[in-house]
């Protein structure tokens, strides 16, 4: 009996150890937090308790944060290279474009279920998770993804319900540590849970694709 696992979506997740490098890029974050480099039309509209800077963020000539760009290509060609079964040398040579931005997130800022609609690849960077000395259950700024196949659930019953984790068709989230990478398309809908932590939440974002 074979078992195959179509229509799978895959899902990148490391943890990057430099401390150094993540505390420079959010004193980076913190200290552009101003009109000069805030997003004036941000997708979501302004949402109490988010700083959305521009789509340029990774293009600034800052050392570090042009180390964390480095860092972040690296992750995401060695990534793609692999879902693709391809030589990451073929992948390196790819035009790639993107968009890149930071959030300053304080307690109670959260972000709606959305997609990223013209690109391939989004990535999430865990600067500074902020703080968990509110932390319960939930509320505490995880990022959930939705099952992009929208009718999976539309019937259940015991034989469906608890499949294995590949197969279910279940949300599940992910709480964002300091120094994570987060790498997954940009067709997945996701939202973030509302923020209770009193410290500043930084996170940076892009998107990645390819014009041939």
């Amino acid at each position: 009996m074979t078992i195959s696992t179509f229509f799978a979506t895959p899902f990148y997740r490391a943890t990057d150890n430099d401390e150094l490098l993540a505390a420079n890029v959010t004193r980076c974050c913190l200290d552009m937090k101003s009109a000069e480099f805030e997003k004036p039309d941000p997708p979501q509209g302004k949402i109490p308790g988010v700083f959305e800077s521009n789509f340029n963020f990774l293009d600034n000539a800052q050392s570090h944060i042009q180390e964390l760009r480095t860092l972040i290509q690296k992750h995401l060609i060695s990534f793609i290279s692999v879902v693709n079964d391809s030589d990451p040398n073929e992948i390196a040579n790819f035009p790639m474009n993107y968009h890149s931005w930071f959030h300053i997130t304080s307690k109670g800022g959260y972000f709606r279920a959305h997609t990223h609609p013209l690109a391939s690849w989004s990535v999430v960077y865990c600067a500074s998770r902020g703080d968990d000395s509110h932390k319960q259950d939930h509320n505490m700024g995880d990022i959930v993804f939705y099952d992009p196949r929208g009718n999976a659930s539309m019937f259940l019953d015991p034989t469906n319900r608890a499949m294995r984790r590949e197969l279910s068709f279940n949300s599940f989230k992910i709480s964002p540590r300091h120094g994570d990478l987060l790498i997954f398309p940009s067709y997945i809908t996701h939202f973030v849970e509302p923020y209770q932590g009193d410290l500043p939440r930084v996170t940076i974002a892009a998107n990645y694709w390819v014009n041939v």
